[in-house]
């Protein structure tokens, strides 16, 4: 039995090779596939016997990310604007906030995989849903593109809790704050982070003065590797890593790379997906006050 206990706001990667389970296991908490065993469970909801008020609380952006292709981009976030009944308000913002503005009047079918997925994204925002499940959002993407949807994921709200799947454990490093490595339909380990991060390597688009990054609450000392590369060593790994976003929106600058860099971990991985396992997995998700209980076997 695996619990994985997730406060709320947390933000959870799940790792794996391609083939490992993950697509599958989120299609079963997105409640659009039956788990050969066991049940799903959210705030005490049967979601394969009350599937309606389950769904209202997860948002989910499969990894194939099905989208009205002869829509227009407008009219599609028009027509998904009077599902969810939110203001012209709040539209405008989320165009502003997803850079669609410059795509608006294009067809779906015509758009580039990376505002594809910026409208994938948009659509999720959409939804007042408490979970949000990702399947490797970033797959398929160019380098410039890669960089823009992962800023575009930090900036969804702290309030959320984010559950999304990669086989690039650097993905996990720059987006997740806890990860979950999965093997042959199993959840074969669960760790926050800020346990085994021995350092946080950062790469800005421009270069920093170091003494400017001392003065990061939670920075305890910066080492400039080359060029725009810094290494960064904090006693609280979760926290510097916010704070170093936050300095650098209030800076201007472009988070290009970060992530923890620790040996043990890619090791780990190494070691825990060379081998097969069979057991249940019970998941328990805990995003408010209640705890979210997930058991499943595939």
């Amino acid at each position: 039995m695996i619990n994985l206990k997730l406060p709320k706001g947390s933000r959870l990667g799940l790792l794996g090779k391609n083939g490992a389970g993950k697509s599958t296991l989120m299609q079963i908490l997105s409640t659009l596939e039956k788990p050969d065993a066991g049940s799903v469970l959210i705030d005490c909801i049967n979601a394969f016997y009350q599937i309606e008020e389950a769904r209202s609380k997860i948002a989910f952006l499969p990894d194939y990310n099905p989208l009205p292709e002869l829509l227009y981009v407008k009219e599609f976030l028009v027509y998904q604007q009077q599902i969810f009944d939110c203001s012209s308000i709040f539209i405008e913002q989320l165009i502003e906030k997803t850079q669609l503005q410059d795509v608006l009047n294009q067809k779906i079918q015509n758009l580039s995989k990376g505002f594809r997925q910026r409208l994938g994204i948009a659509n999720l925002l959409l939804s007042p849903a408490e979970i949000y499940i990702l399947d490797e959002p970033l797959a398929g993407l160019d380098t410039a593109q890669r960089i823009e949807i992962r800023g575009l994921i930090n900036s969804i709200s702290k309030s959320k809790t984010m559950i999304f799947s990669s086989h690039m454990l650097g993905e996990i490093e720059y987006l997740a704050d806890q990860i979950a490595i999965v093997h042959d339909g199993e959840i074969v380990y669960h760790e926050s982070f800020e346990h085994f991060g021995n350092y946080i390597k950062v790469c800005f688009d421009y270069r920093v003065e170091e003494a400017f990054l001392k003065r990061i609450e939670k920075v305890d000392s910066v080492e400039n590797i080359r060029d725009f590369e810094y290494k960064i060593k904090s006693a609280d790994n979760t926290n510097v890593r916010e704070e170093l976003l936050e300095f650098a929106r209030k800076h201007g600058l472009e988070v290009l790379e970060m992530q923890w860099i620790n040996s043990d971990l890619e090791e780990k991985f190494l070691t825990l997906t060379s081998s097969k396992k069979t057991r249940d997995n019970s998941l328990f998700f805990q995003s408010s006050s209640e705890v979210r209980i997930c058991t499943v076997k595939f």
